[in-house]
Order: C-alpha cells, then structure tokens, then sequence
C-alpha cells in the first residue's frame, strides 16, 4: 500500500514539473540608470519565443470633485534667513502681501524647546535676532502670520 502511494505521488509529481512553466521578470535601463522596459520572460515555454506580455491591469480612475467655495487665493510669501549657518546674529527678512503681517517668530531646538519668540510689529519686514547665550547646533524658525498660517525654516549656529 505504501508502495503504491509513493508511486503515485512520484507520478504526479513527473507529471506536474513537466506542464509548468518557469517564469522570470527581467528589466531594461537606460544609461542614467531610470528603467526602460519591463518584460516576463519564460524559461521553459514553447511556442512563444521565450518571452511572455506582462499581466493585464486595468488603469486606475480616481473622480475628483473640489467644492465650489469661496474665491481661491494664492498668498506670495517670501521667507529669507541669512547668513545661514551664522555666528551669533540672524537675519530675518519677509515679503508678504499687504493685508499679510507677520504675527511672531519663535526659535526652537531641535529637541523642542522654546529657546525665545519676537513679535515684530506689523510694518516691519525684518528682524535681527540675537543668538550669543545659545549653543552651537540647529535651530528651527517658526514664523506665524496674521492669517494663522505656519511655515518653519532650519538655520545652524555655528
């Protein structure tokens, strides 16, 4: 009974690597070293030249629908610090539309903590702050405008 079994377990087994077929992905590139072309390429198959077309895949549609809001605005905002890395004093300068002021500046470590904020007055369009008391390393920059919006610049003392 063993016998038998292991027989036909040998058989199916013969049977099986006979009627599949291997199969290999193998890609082109170019000299910038961006791929090119994408093929399938099958070891062991007859009749089609060894090469085989990639899966089919139906292309990806996504529906967009922006709501019809209030007018879209576009805010040009210009953020300088310089010299950047710098010794002991940073220069801040800004460019903002007119109705755009900006609110305050706060200085961080790169661990997080609060190392001191200025708040500019509204006409200004530059600061100058001062950084001899701090260590050596990478501050960020938190500028806060009058319309509640953020941006963040990585300056090094050095």
């Amino acid at each position: 009974m063993k016998k038998t079994l292991f027989r036909l377990c040998t058989i199916g087994l013969l049977l099986i690597s006979t009627t599949t077929y291997a199969q290999k992905l193998t890609f082109s590139y170019d000299a910038a070293g961006n791929q090119t072309a994408r093929t399938w390429v099958c070891v062991n198959c007859t009749g089609t030249g060894g090469t085989a077309s990639a899966p089919e895949s139906a292309p990806l549609k996504l529906d967009v629908k922006v709501l019809d809001t209030a007018k879209r605005i576009t805010v040009k905002r210009t953020i300088t610090a310089s010299p950047n890395p710098f010794l002991e004093n940073l220069n801040v300068n800004w460019e903002v539309e007119k109705d755009i002021t900006v609110k305050s500046i706060a200085v961080f470590t790169v661990n997080g903590i609060k190392t001191h904020e200025v708040n500019p007055g509204p006409n200004l369009k530059s600061v100058n702050i001062p950084f001899q008391n701090l260590a050596i390393g990478m501050y960020v920059l938190y500028i806060t405008f009058s319309d509640n919006r953020k941006e963040s610049i990585k300056v090094i003392k050095k």
